[in-house]
């Protein structure tokens, strides 16, 4: 082992101290905001707010009981303002067996060298085609008539993919706002290469 990698272990020890540091402090904030959610809405929802930003930590973590924990800590934020069914959905799903490792969905990021051009006004919801994976584990993206390889790798910081809905239930007079956790992003498919085309091998007749 050289230096640099030396070095690289090192950061990634010193990383995870602070983030398990971090963790300890926030759970003790949520944890006061939270038995004071009792009494007021707006601890309540402070304690939700510690808790999402646990979550983020948890997933980056890679500790999938510490995401477990999370989510009942979000849970109990939602049960004190009165989201009973938010906080059925978000627990219900952390039921099934141990096959099941996370109840969030895992999403992919997929970067292309270039622009995608359409002849629609625009590509958001429609079909761009096929995401495969060879036995090796290399990505290949099949786009009309061509073919690209990619490669995967880590994000730098996990994404959440977050939905707005809004409802009546809650304290809080009038239309209420919550965000609900519907994937989680922790890798990326890069495809940097130029696409190729695909052609079919006619037999000739000899």
């Amino acid at each position: 082992m050289d230096r640099s990698w030396e070095a690289k272990v090192g950061h990634l020890v010193v990383e995870q101290l602070e983030l398990e540091n971090t963790m300890a402090w926030l759970s003790t904030l949520g944890g006061a905001f939270s038995a004071l959610g009792d009494y007021c809405s707006r601890f309540a929802e402070a304690a939700g707010q510690v808790s999402v930003k646990q979550l983020k930590l948890a997933l980056r973590i890679g500790d999938p009981v510490t995401v477990c924990r999370c989510h009942i800590y979000l849970a109990m934020s939602l049960l004190q303002r009165g989201y009973f069914r938010s906080c059925r959905r978000l627990l219900r799903p952390t039921v099934p067996g141990p096959a099941n490792k996370s109840s969030i969905p895992e999403w992919r990021i997929v970067e292309l060298q270039g622009d995608l051009m359409t002849n629609d006004e625009g590509t958001a919801g429609r079909y761009i085609g096929d995401l495969h994976y060879t036995k090796a584990g290399i990505p290949v993206l099949l786009v009309g008539h061509h073919i690209l390889y990619g490669k995967e790798q880590d994000v730098e910081k996990p994404f959440l993919v977050i939905e707005k809905s809004t409802g009546k239930e809650g304290e809080t007079q009038g239309t209420t706002k919550e965000y609900l956790v519907r994937g989680v992003v922790t890798k990326k498919v890069i495809f940097r290469s130029r696409p190729k085309p695909i052609v079919s091998n006619v037999p000739t007749k000899v």
